[in-house]
């Protein structure tokens, strides 16, 4: 009987986490495609499932993560309202296994039986401002699929430890096969794996499960599987930006990067206004000083029983936490933007489960603890919104341009400038082709030639553009930045925030200020820019 109440309990809490993720992002549900959206959604209508298993493609090999925007193709047809569902879908499961993995931790090491504690942690998790990329981004749905499938793995793995199952283990490789089939991010699972095993045997000195050690072995013999997988498909083992930039973890810089980390895993992308006083790295002094004192004030204030099992879970945690970081610690997080904190999206399930023994060790008294932790999700929540804020501008943007773009010629029309980002939020990095076509319900004859891209601070923007002397010259807003950097030899010249295009072989072009995309034509007609 108290199996079939822990049942239904089980599900009850399952649908108010849900109901919770629909929640922190029913403002985004309306908003637009963005940016490597309509690249991802194009070529995956052309080409199915195999669309991204070339070796043009930046090493991706993604099958989980093609399927699911198959499905939403087939489902949602262009609706981009069903695609964000999806995202939100896989956000309320990874907070499920999230909330599934930490109860079984706490049952595990003595801390409690209570479902209380390990559903706050799931509510935290899911409210986090720092998945706003991950979530509201319809192409950041790559780490939401795969840490979801991961944050499953690992709570079948952690039931594994103490208990003997065939099933449990066929089940924490399958799923850990298939969170690795959606972002190679889970390469790290095994290492997770490792640390709970050790973890386990240190605070209770008892031997794992026979079968726990059989599918940690086995996992490596599928992560080698997979690497000769990629070798053969793609040309490597290492996709995304190349072998040295994710394997140099030796670089000083990666210091820095591991100190934004851990301030940007809970607090949301800073005000631009405030850059100057944070520039000093003041903030991450204060966010490591403030590690170190919860750590000595966790040891000092427990120091008989938590000197015991409750450090070494806490030592665990944190351990698994870097493991998570290892494949990017060598990527910059921007503390005042949204660009690459998707990064985040599976250490910080650690970092929630972290964040709550902290408090309810710190705090003994139950009741007050739970108003902390509930004080601070409402906090976050309040920080989410604000966040997505920037994705629901971005997609306005996006429709617009898309729109105005579609009515002018690509064969005979320069865009001179377009927004890659606004605050963080995409806009089109890539994609503009697309999106003009999916706007007009048409393939486009040829490509746009877009001359550059810039960051994009508020709407209300002006980015000057000047004719004279047979010069065409684009002069951004002082804190505004060219996001690539035009080819010096196709005479083009950058120079700070201006770009001077020298003898120019168009007629008619288009730039972007205040908003919205401004035709101009003009009798220039010199050297064809290549």
């Amino acid at each position: 009987m108290s199996e079939y109440r822990h049942g239904w309990k089980s599900i009850f809490l399952l649908l108010c986490i849900f109901t919770f993720a629909i929640l922190c992002y029913s403002t985004i549900i309306p908003s637009y495609f963005l940016s490597d959206d309509f690249t991802l959604i194009s070529r995956v209508s052309q080409e199915g499932m195999f669309s991204t298993w070339s070796e043009d493609t930046g090493g991706f090999f993604r099958p989980v993560t093609i399927f699911s925007y198959l499905a939403d193709l087939k489902i949602w047809k262009l609706n981009p309202a069903g695609y964000h569902l999806t995202n939100i879908f896989f956000h309320a499961l990874a907070g499920f296994a999230l909330f599934l993995l930490t109860r079984n931790l706490f049952k595990m090491w003595g801390l409690t039986k209570k479902a209380l504690p390990a559903f706050l942690t799931a509510c935290l998790f899911v409210a986090l401002p720092s998945h706003s990329e991950s979530v509201s981004w319809i192409s950041g749905r790559t780490d939401v699929i795969s840490s979801a499938f991961g944050l499953f793995s690992l709570f079948s793995f952690s039931v594994l430890i103490q208990k003997r199952s065939i099933s449990l283990s066929v089940l924490s490789i399958l799923l850990f096969a298939t969170g690795l089939l959606a972002k190679e991010n889970i390469v790290i699972l095994p290492l997770i794996w490792f640390a709970l095993l050790a973890g386990n045997k240190l605070a209770k000195g008892n031997r794992p499960s026979p079968h726990s050690l059989w599918t940690l072995f086995t996992s490596f013999l599928c992560l080698l599987v997979y690497l000769l997988v990629r070798k053969m498909i793609l040309g490597n083992f290492i996709g995304g930006l190349g072998t040295e930039r994710h394997l140099g973890l030796f670089d000083i810089q990666s210091i820095g990067n591991l100190l934004r980390y851990m301030v940007r895993t809970f607090l949301p992308a800073l005000p631009h206004s405030s850059i100057n006083f944070f520039e000093s790295h003041f903030i991450l002094l204060v966010s490591g000083a403030a590690a170190s004192i919860l750590i000595v004030a966790l040891i000092v204030r427990h120091r008989g029983s938590f000197a015991g099992k409750r450090i070494i879970l806490f030592l665990m945690l944190a351990i698994c936490f870097l493991i998570c970081l290892l494949p990017v610690m060598t990527l910059k997080v921007s503390l005042f933007d949204t660009l690459s904190e998707r990064f985040l999206y599976l250490p910080s399930a650690f970092a929630s489960i972290l964040l709550v023994i902290g408090v309810f060790t710190l705090i003994p008294n139950r009741t007050v603890s739970i108003i902390v932790l509930s004080v601070l999700i409402v906090l976050e929540f309040s920080a989410l919104q604000w966040i997505n804020t920037r994705w629901i501008t971005a997609g306005r943007l996006s429709r617009r341009i898309a729109g105005e773009v579609s009515l002018v010629n690509p064969d005979s029309t320069v865009i001179l400038n377009i927004p890659d980002n606004f605050q963080g939020a995409y806009v089109f990095r890539s994609g503009l082709t697309e999106a003009s076509s999916i706007f007009l319900g048409t393939e486009m004859g040829n490509e746009y030639r877009i001359i550059s891209t810039h960051n994009l601070h508020s709407i209300s923007d002006t980015i000057q553009t000047l004719i004279d002397s047979g010069c065409i010259t684009l002069v951004l807003p002082q804190f505004l930045e060219f996001c690539e950097t035009p080819d010096q030899g196709s005479g083009l010249q950058l120079d700070g925030n201006t770009l001077i295009i020298r003898n120019p072989g168009f007629s008619s072009f288009m730039f972007f200020s205040q908003g919205s995309m401004h035709l101009i034509q003009n009798d220039i007609n010199l050297l064809q820019i290549n």
